[in-house]
């Protein structure tokens, strides 16, 4: 992934991520978290944790963002700072990242994150070691999106595959994993929690422009950084290309994706004697 460009090209993760926020303070009592300490998971460049969750839940404790990649760490704390968010370099699938915060945590959101581990049963399991008894999570991530397979059309096209020898997807489980809400249903009542909401939606985003979805493609995609800079146009046209034979263009002319989102509210029960 690259930092600087996801930061610039997020206009289809801020809608839905308002109004997944909101969806979840709705059904559960987020009113005054006055006293509450919330972690941000796969903050990236700290758009969620500073200028959507802190605009809506301003009376928040303190607010712990982190992320695996130190890059989107650096770039947030130049972003976005504010008082009550804790920049942390942290992996929410290596537990030995994580220790320090176990059982420490009122809320944990994350948005945009998930489709990116592979081992997503060992990821709720920290999420789980890591919420106090009571403790809820809030958890939107991406699923069953077609438009993802127009990274392996080009990373396989014999035009451009030189450029990517002995290189792989980033993320190949996006396009295998099972992407059922019964399963994950299943998956976290088996770990111990209480589901509030644990729901699939087909989704669609329209780009504003053939350049600002160009820009989300590469921002998701870093090995485009293999290419010469001589080359990059070319490569661009190609790849957004490739785009538009799994996505395509609404009625008006603008690009468009179709994508499945997992809306999950889950919570830690309190222990009982």
């Amino acid at each position: 992934m690259d930092p600087i460009l996801y930061s610039k090209y997020h206009h289809l993760q801020e809608r839905d991520v308002n109004d997944f926020l909101l969806a979840c303070a709705s059904l559960t009592n987020w009113c005054n978290l006055t006293k509450k300490i919330v972690m941000d998971v796969g903050c990236g460049s700290g758009n969620t944790s500073c200028a959507w969750f802190l605009s809506l839940f301003l009376q928040v404790k303190r607010l712990i963002a982190i992320d695996k990649s130190e890059g989107m760490i650096n770039l947030a704390k130049i972003l976005n700072p504010h008082p009550k968010i804790e920049y942390m370099v942290a992996d929410i699938a290596d537990e030995s990242s994580l220790e320090c915060w176990e059982g420490t945590i009122n809320k944990v959101i994350s948005t945009w994150c998930f489709q990116f581990i592979a081992d997503k049963r060992k990821a709720f399991r920290n999420v789980y070691n890591l919420l106090k008894p009571g403790g809820e999570a809030a958890i939107l991530f991406e699923v069953d999106s077609p438009y993802h397979q127009c990274y392996r059309h080009i990373i396989e096209s014999p035009k451009w595959s030189l450029n990517f020898k002995n290189k792989t997807l980033e993320y190949p489980h996006i396009y295998s994993e099972n992407s059922s809400d019964v399963y994950y249903k299943q998956l976290l009542q088996e770990m111990g929690f209480t589901i509030v909401l644990c729901k699939k939606k087909q989704k669609t985003f329209a780009f504003p422009s053939d350049e600002d979805c160009i820009g989300f493609l590469l921002s998701v995609f870093s090995l485009h950084k293999k290419v010469p800079d001589e080359c990059m146009d070319e490569f661009r046209s190609d790849l957004f290309q490739s785009f538009l034979l799994y996505g395509g263009r609404e009625t008006s002319g603008r690009p468009v994706a179709y994508y499945g989102l997992m809306s999950i509210l889950i919570r830690k029960p309190n222990i009982t004697t």
